[in-house]
Parts: C-alpha cells; sequence; structure tokens
C-alpha cells in the first residue's frame, strides 16, 4: 500500500524541499530544525538566507569607493569610522571578533591589511552568519516583550552595520516590534540600512529572503 510522504514529511523537510524547488537550497545545507535538548528547545539556523552582494553592495558600491583604496592599491581606513576594505570592518573586530562569536563560527583575521578582498568577504560572512545566531541564542528565551517577533537575520544585519551593543539596546529600550525604527546618534541609520539590504534584494531579482518589513507592513 502506497504511502503520501509529502503529508507525512517534517515542516522542516518541507522548507527544505521549497528550497530546491526555487534553486535556493544548498545540496550540504541541512533542513532548518529544532531539536529538543534537556526539555529545552535548542534552534538550528541555516545559511541561505544570507545575501554577501548586497552587503557587498551597500559598503563599498561594488568596490569602486575612491575612499576604500591608496593609489598604491593598500587598504585605505575609512577617516570617519576607521573601518577598511570594501566590507568596511573595523580592524579591532578583525582580530577578535568579541562576544563569545568565534564560538559561534566567527573567524579572526590577523593579516587583513594584506588579506585579499575575498578573505574579507568569507570573514564578514562568517561573522555575520555568527551574530545571527547569537541573536537567536540571546532572545529565544530571554525576549520577554514580545515573544516570536525579533527577526534574527534583520538584527545580525544590523548589527554588523551598528554594533551589537547598539541593536540590543534598541531592542531593549523599543521592544521587538520597534527597534528598528530607533538609533540615538544616528535615526533611521539602521533602517536605511536594512532597506538598501532588501532593495537590492527586489531590484536585482536575487530570491534571497527579505530581511523583516516595516513594523506597519508586518505588523499593521
Amino acid at each position: 500500500m502506497s504511502t503520501n510522504w509529502w503529508d507525512k514529511s517534517t515542516e522542516a523537510v518541507k522548507h527544505w524541499w521549497s528550497l530546491e524547488r526555487h534553486g535556493l537550497g544548498d545540496s550540504e545545507e541541512k533542513p532548518v530544525i529544532t531539536e529538543k535538548e534537556n526539555t529545552t528547545e535548542k534552534v538550528v539556523s541555516n545559511s541561505n538566507w544570507l545575501n554577501m552582494d548586497a552587503i557587498h553592495s551597500i559598503e563599498s558600491n561594488q568596490g569602486k569607493n575612491p575612499n576604500i583604496y591608496n593609489k598604491d592599491g593598500s587598504y585605505k581606513p575609512n577617516p570617519k569610522s576607521g573601518t577598511i576594505g570594501e566590507y568596511q570592518i573595523k580592524p579591532d573586530t578583525f582580530t577578535d571578533p568579541g562576544a563569545g562569536l568565534v564560538k559561534l563560527g566567527a573567524t579572526k583575521l590577523p593579516n587583513y591589511m594584506t588579506a585579499s578582498t575575498q578573505e574579507h568577504r568569507k570573514f564578514a560572512e562568517n561573522y555575520i552568519l555568527s551574530l545571527e545566531k547569537y541573536f537567536r541564542n540571546e532572545y529565544t528565551y530571554k525576549e520577554k516583550m514580545s515573544p516570536g517577533l525579533l527577526d534574527y537575520e534583520a538584527l545580525a544585519i544590523a548589527a554588523y552595520s551598528r554594533g551589537i551593543g547598539t541593536i540590543k539596546k534598541l531592542v531593549k529600550t523599543h521592544g521587538s516590534k520597534r527597534w528598528r525604527e530607533h538609533v540615538k546618534d544616528d535615526p533611521g541609520a539602521t533602517e536605511t540600512y536594512l532597506n538598501k539590504y532588501n532593495n537590492f534584494n527586489k531590484e536585482n531579482n536575487t530570491g534571497f529572503k527579505q530581511v523583516q518589513m516595516s513594523t506597519e507592513q508586518q505588523y499593521g
């Protein structure tokens, strides 16, 4: 007697299958699943969501920003932030990602001034993915004001731009629905960055998911 395997598949497998059908899957990636560990649910995520081309576009205008390199081709530190390269990363972040992020997948790059752009890109990718895991661990059970409304991917991209401390403070002060609307020292910067990320995906028809949209659009 035949059985309907699709109906019996878990939601995680259905999600993975949908990604594969739309060309978004990766044969090395596992479905998004949850595991039970000591009666506490442990969230396991995948990395299919992150579009590094969008990050590259925002940070360096596809490497065409004249302030990224010196005339001899060496990296030119940003005069305002001190960040370097086509992914605009701070030197101390290369050597010490911090906040336990190395345990979550971030890598160190001590030779950042002589490292290639591709090495900078890989560092940035690992860093953002580790930020997503960090926020997923930080807020899954501790965030009480509006459980389930935080978009961990949006938090990770925002923290790449503004730093972990700034984003955590925004969530604590303004809540999980409104955190994106407020940046103390630069109003609108976080929202603008995330909108640029979404707009790149939309304009280039990349197929990558949109991170959390505006509060009004998503929550009414």
